[in-house]
């Protein structure tokens, strides 16, 4: 009896033995590289799922050790709301029964900035090309708290160089339905309307015409028609309200990548010949400072370029002069506008400094 029970002890042993040999660790496949797209106030990860039963996903921003999604993610994908500003990479772990994998390789830098404060000076010459400040302007950006690319209002504060230096303030109130800007208000330091703008879109949220009522109750109108050919036919119209007339003068717009590339304006004066002018414009790849701000990119022609306008040059059929511009950009690290130099050349003339533009987000 003794020599069995021996035996039975010695057999469980045996088993548990085979048994701890058998198992195996638990591998947990490696992270893809991750895709970072930013669309409006968020940003989209997507990266290639990885097959097997049980697997999900963590994310991580920049270089933090906490992930940023609050339950693991079944999905290869992830949008990150973001509430603040500024530049963001993302990577990407694997999970499976417990464990963790390393990160995956980084997404490419995500940048979302929008302009805080912007500085305006304008500049004139006298007869001995000496130069003075004519005008300059100091505006503050104020956007929505959630939505944090919404503009909601633009403060500004202007000094008017010239005889008796004088202080002026105003301040711009937009007004959206979803996405599109639909109002624009422009108040004195008194808090009176001196005007405002209204803008309707069709159905591929493309502007269809603004229209500008100054507190006079003059009326300026700009109706756009989009052609099959990719142009853009503004006709242009003025008077009080209900009384509207075209103002003779009409242009055709070129659009590409999001830039206006080329306007073509002309200008009808019965019993005399129609007057042309074509302005030719180039940009460089780096956002415009407005690109990210909401609503701006469904604006038409110049509040909707993507990118920022190194240089143009404009003629017209009733004069030989050549007029031309260029701008002198210094960028940030992100690759945002810091500082904006405008220079205009009017035919042999000298060049001359025009204006800067400077910006912080």
């Amino acid at each position: 009896m003794k020599k069995i029970i021996l035996l039975v002890c010695v057999s469980f042993f045996m088993l548990e033995s085979c048994s701890s040999n058998e198992d195996t660790p638990i591998v947990v496949p490696s992270a893809t590289t991750a895709e970072a797209v930013l669309d409006g106030n968020s940003i989209k990860i997507t990266w290639q799922a990885v097959t097997g039963a049980g697997i999900t996903y963590n994310i991580y921003r920049n270089d933090d050790t906490v992930k940023i999604n609050s339950t693991p993610l079944t999905e290869a994908k992830f949008t990150d709301v973001l509430t603040t500003t500024g530049a963001f990479t993302y990577t990407v772990t694997v999970n499976l029964s417990g464990q963790e994998s390393p990160k995956g390789i980084a997404s490419e830098k995500v940048v979302l900035e929008v302009p805080k404060t912007r500085t305006f000076e304008v500049y004139k010459y006298d007869a001995s090309n000496v130069m003075t400040t004519e005008y300059k302007s100091f505006s503050t950006f104020t956007y929505d708290p959630i939505i944090i690319n919404k503009l909601i209002s633009v403060s500004g504060n202007y000094l008017i160089a010239g005889g008796a230096a004088s202080t002026e303030s105003n301040k711009d109130i937009y007004t959206y339905t979803g996405n599109l800007i639909m109002k624009l208000e422009s108040f004195n330091n008194a808090g009176v309307v001196q005007s405002s703008t209204v803008y309707l879109y069709n159905d591929k949220n493309k502007m269809i015409s603004l229209e500008n009522t100054q507190n006079n109750n003059n009326i300026y109108k700009i109706v756009f028609d989009y052609n099959v050919d990719g142009t853009v036919l503004g006709t242009h119209y003025s008077g009080i309200s209900g009384a509207l007339e075209p103002r003779g003068n009409s242009s055709v717009y070129t659009v590409l990548n999001g830039n206006l590339i080329k306007e073509e304006s002309f200008v009808v004066n019965v019993g005399n010949p129609i007057q042309k002018s074509t302005i030719e414009y180039s940009f460089d790849t780096k956002k415009n400072p407005f690109a990210n701000v909401l609503g701006f990119s469904n604006y038409t022609l110049w509040w909707a370029n993507q990118n920022n306008e190194i240089s143009s040059i404009s003629n017209n059929n009733t004069s030989s002069t050549i007029y031309s511009s260029r701008n002198e950009i210094t960028y940030n690290l992100n690759g945002s506008v810091l500082i904006n130099k405008f220079y205009r050349k009017n035919g042999t003339n000298p060049e001359e400094l025009y204006s800067i533009n400077t910006y912080t987000y």
